[in-house]
């Protein structure tokens, strides 16, 4: 893997947003991304064998350095917010975000709040490089729970 090191922190933003902070640093440069490759697990309430299903798979294929720039996608945030700003070609150093949160809205575009409430939605992915090799690796997990925000 190209990250030797990572780094990161959780942290609530008035009452109802949380936002993390990440620093890792990548130690091989990479000119290109070639695939980007995600498994979804999805459990019923916690995260074991007896309440967890495979769920949806994706890849991209071709074109993920410029998927990582696009607009109004879950990693739209961690991207702009990030320096130096992550982007390929992919350079070697350290990496630095802070207060990045996920955008509800585009959020929504895959979660069915109403069905999916009690549910532990993992994700996990694999990012290659222009000689086909993992490049970054990472896991993502959300316990989608309801909130009722009172006035």
């Amino acid at each position: 893997m190209a990250i030797s090191s990572s780094n990161s922190s959780l942290r609530m933003v008035g009452r109802t947003k949380v936002v993390f902070d990440i620093d890792f640093m990548v130690e091989r440069p990479a000119s290109t991304l070639t695939k980007l490759a995600v498994n979804e697990t999805r459990c019923r309430e916690r995260v074991s064998e007896a309440t967890c299903t495979p769920g949806r798979n994706f890849a991209i294929k071709s074109g993920v350095c410029a998927v990582l720039g696009m607009k109004m996608m879950p990693w739209t945030e961690l991207v702009d917010n990030m320096q130096p700003p992550l982007r390929c070609p992919m350079k070697k150093g350290l990496f630095s975000g802070r207060g990045i949160g996920i955008d509800m809205q585009v959020a929504k575009m895959t979660i069915r709040p109403d069905e999916d409430v009690g549910t532990v939605v993992v994700g996990r992915g694999t990012v290659f490089d222009q000689d086909h090799a993992p490049y970054l690796c990472f896991q993502v997990t959300v316990d989608l729970v309801r909130v009722r925000v009172r006035t």
